[in-house]
């Protein structure tokens, strides 16, 4: 009887997955080819604003190896500001950031004891910096665009031609960017992570902009300030280690959709080590955790359609599934 019991929850449990998984399929491959001009940045807006300001947030650890070719890949966009963050790191990325002289580069520094508190504060302490700037400078906070570029990360060549694109519409306010692994593949871990972002994770988002579900990735996402601070506030995100997922309810629960941009790529390092991969994906399963405590707002809004609070219970249930499977295997 229990082997009957626990192999109906390991079923009920990969049913779910192959449904969501044959949707998202079925989504990419019926659905985007018809309307890839509806996509974040795929259309030709008749004028492109010049007049956007676009400030690009890079939190930093420990990133000495990578950070110097981070920032030198931004400074290609001559649009860009980079506000580089360094949450009191061990190694000597401090002084590799320095290396780079560049009136565009502004190094905010976080010391101990009120550094490594998480990456939510960090972002949030880079955006004080920028909005006590623009309002010096009396930039509207409109045309003040604000992204979120990971320390390893790089950035497509069409990246700039793509969000100039999407947010020369005063109507725009969020987007995300398809994301990739750098294409230097050392081993087959490398090569699943590669597939699970760029293809898999790419249908699922695809899906996410017709049920206006999509989430951030936290790593290529881009948001307008003005409707941000309006509506979330000065501090838009939280403690919690699934950083961008929790912004992305906060701004479905204020009617605030990210968009996606499907043409355009913010490359990343796969990792290389199963050890460090388990590490990251318990890190996202504890993320997940901490975004239940805004289940009771979720179910309760008024804003949110049925479709769009699927979509967040199956995000939110997916550790609960995998552990109920992987407990039915088990058994």
């Amino acid at each position: 009887m229990l082997i009957i019991i626990f192999t109906l929850i390991w079923g009920i449990a990969l049913f779910i997955f192959l449904v969501y998984s044959l949707i998202s399929l079925l989504f990419r491959m019926i659905s985007y080819p018809r309307d890839f001009y509806h996509f974040a940045g795929n259309q030709q807006p008749a004028k492109i604003d010049r007049n956007l300001q676009y400030y690009v947030i890079v939190p930093c650890f420990n990133e000495a190896a990578v950070i110097q070719r981070t920032i030198k890949c931004l400074l290609r966009f001559k649009q860009f500001e980079i506000v580089v963050v360094d949450d009191a790191s061990s190694d000597d990325s401090v002084s590799q950031i320095k290396q780079i002289t560049n009136s565009r580069v502004h190094l905010l520094r976080r010391y101990l004891p009120n550094a490594h508190t998480g990456k939510g504060d960090v972002l949030n302490f880079a955006l004080d910096y920028i909005c006590q700037i623009t309002i010096r400078q009396r930039v509207p906070f409109e045309k003040v665009i604000i992204g979120v570029v990971d320390a390893d990360a790089q950035l497509a060549d069409n990246a700039l031609q793509r969000l100039n694109a999407y947010f020369s519409s005063p109507r725009t306010n969020v987007t995300q960017m398809r994301v990739k692994m750098y294409p230097h593949f050392k081993n087959w871990l490398q090569i699943l992570q590669d597939i699970e972002f760029f293809s898999i994770n790419h249908m699922a988002q695809i899906m996410r902009m017709y049920t206006k579900t999509v989430g951030l990735s936290g790593n290529g996402q881009f948001f307008r300030l003005a409707p941000i601070i309006d509506k979330i506030g000065a501090h838009p995100w939280g403690n919690a280690l699934l950083d961008d997922y929790e912004l992305t309810i906060k701004m479905m629960l204020k009617k605030l959709h990210v968009d996606y941009m499907t043409d355009t790529y913010v490359y990343q390092e796969a990792l290389t080590s199963p050890k460090r991969f388990v590490r990251q994906r318990s890190r996202w399963v504890q993320g997940d955790l901490n975004c239940l405590k805004y289940l009771p707002q979720i179910i309760k809004s008024r804003v949110l359609s049925r479709t769009q609070k699927l979509g967040i219970y199956y995000f939110l249930l997916q550790p609960w599934l995998n552990f109920l499977a992987d407990v039915a295997i088990i058994i």
